[in-house]
């Protein structure tokens, strides 16, 4: 929504060809920062799941790892 009011708005002064532009310029800006983010360490892939795939059956829990087993 925010979107097209600002394209509306800027329709108003700017030249469709210039508008068109600056949309596929600001997406390819966003891919890029997407694709880095992927792959910058900051959110690492979280651990495989290492509990029981049998209903019923006992796994650790990640919440408190200093509780007693």
């Amino acid at each position: 929504m925010r979107r097209t009011a600002s394209l509306t708005a800027l329709a108003l002064t700017e030249k469709a060809e210039a508008i068109a532009a600056g949309v596929v310029w600001g997406q390819t800006v966003a891919d890029a920062i997407w694709a880095s983010r992927l792959t910058d360490g900051f959110a690492p892939t979280p651990p495989p799941f290492i509990g029981c795939r049998v209903l019923s059956e006992r796994r650790p829990s990640r919440l408190a790892p200093h509780a007693a087993h």
